[in-house]
Order: C-alpha cells, then sequence, then structure tokens
C-alpha cells in the first residue's frame, strides 16, 4: 500500500517538470504527507492541468478516507471501474514510505528516487460526498505487487508512471484500459528496480 509520501520540490519546479504553463499553486514542500490532505495531481481534460486535490474516496458510513486502489481489480470494483476509465491522474513524488515489522517493532523505511528525483505515481480522481454533504474531489493512489528492493519491506508499492507513459496514463479518450494497463504493467519492473532505493528513516 502507500500511505504516507513526500514531495520537496518546490512549486515552480514541479510546475515546470510537468510542462504546465501560467499554473499555480498554493502549495508548500512538504517532507511527510498524510491521507486527507489536499496534494498535487496532474491530470487532463481538454488540455493538461495541475491542481490540488484531496488525498483519498470518502465512503458513506466510513470513518478513514479509502486510499489506495489495487491495479488487479480496478476494472471489477465499481468504485473504481469508472475512475479508470475515465479520471486517471499523476500523484508527484519523490520518495514514499513503509514499514517492516522487525521482531516486535514496525521499522520506517523511505524509498527515493535515483538521485531523489521526482517520479509520478498512478492516481485515479472521482468527485464524491462528505460526511457533511458537501462534494469533494479526491484521488486514490494505484497499488501494485511490490518489485526490487520494495519487495524486501513490504509486498505491495505505488505503480510508478514512467515519463515515456505519462500522456497515455492521462489520455483517457484515446487510451482506454485494456491498451494502458499491460503497456503500464509492462514498464513497472523495469523502472523500479533500475531507478528506486530504501533506506531506514527512523
Amino acid at each position: 500500500m502507500c500511505g504516507r509520501y513526500s514531495l520537496e520540490i518546490k512549486e515552480e519546479r514541479l510546475i515546470e517538470a510537468y510542462g504546465i504553463p501560467d499554473a499555480s499553486l498554493d502549495w508548500s514542500p512538504a517532507v511527510e504527507i498524510f491521507p486527507a490532505e489536499e496534494v498535487p495531481v496532474v491530470i487532463k481534460a481538454t488540455i493538461k492541468k495541475i491542481g490540488l486535490l484531496w488525498w483519498g474516496f470518502q465512503l458513506r458510513g466510513e470513518s478513514r478516507p479509502l486510499i489506495n486502489a489495487r491495479v488487479e481489480t480496478l476494472e471489477q470494483k465499481p468504485l473504481f471501474r469508472q475512475p479508470f476509465i475515465r479520471r486517471r491522474c499523476l500523484v508527484p513524488a519523490d520518495g514514499f514510505y513503509e514499514w517492516k515489522k522487525e521482531d516486535s517493532r514496525k521499522i520506517r523505511y523511505r524509498v527515493y528516487g535515483k538521485d531523489r528525483a521526482l517520479f509520478s505515481m498512478a492516481g485515479l480522481f472521482h468527485r464524491f460526498k462528505d460526511g457533511k454533504g458537501n462534494s469533494r474531489w479526491g484521488m486514490v493512489i494505484v497499488t501494485a505487487p511490490a518489485v526490487g528492493e520494495v519487495a524486501s519491506i513490504h509486498h505491495r508499492m505505488p505503480l510508478i508512471i514512467p515519463p515515456y507513459l505519462h500522456e497515455k496514463w492521462l489520455d483517457t479518450e484515446n487510451f482506454l484500459p485494456e491498451a494502458i494497463k499491460p503497456e503500464i504493467l509492462g514498464a513497472f519492473p523495469k523502472e523500479i528496480e533500475e531507478q528506486f532505493q530504501v533506506e531506514r528513516s527512523d
């Protein structure tokens, strides 16, 4: 799963990295981002945009938001089927956290991109009503079976979208699930094994 991540890059560099002109965010770099916070995401409607969405889908009667979606079952789960077809997004990050049980303790690890570089996690976004009946846009991070070094600390991790597949992931008009899913999953293990490292983060 992915329950925390980091994005320490400044707003101007973040906007530049995704090639989005004239964008503006009310965003501050963060070493640890938690669920139910507003976070930067990249979407594409008629044009590519960057904005802030709430991290999580709040379900009726549930106190905690749903923050992850498993890539294996996106097409089967009613909550995720339509967002996977029509509302895919990129979630910028420069690291994420996982915990490993060692003896009676849980040890926290941080997973970095090579050279602490920015990378993109797969996301889905969706409109829902919160506990007060207010309409809100939220996003979930898509996860996949862990590979490479990450598999030594946890069995799940965010699905990473490599830069050369960004446009296809965002283009829900021309690339439907049956076209994009095999290509994304085929690229995933190679990208992780070559570009990510794990460090203990006490």
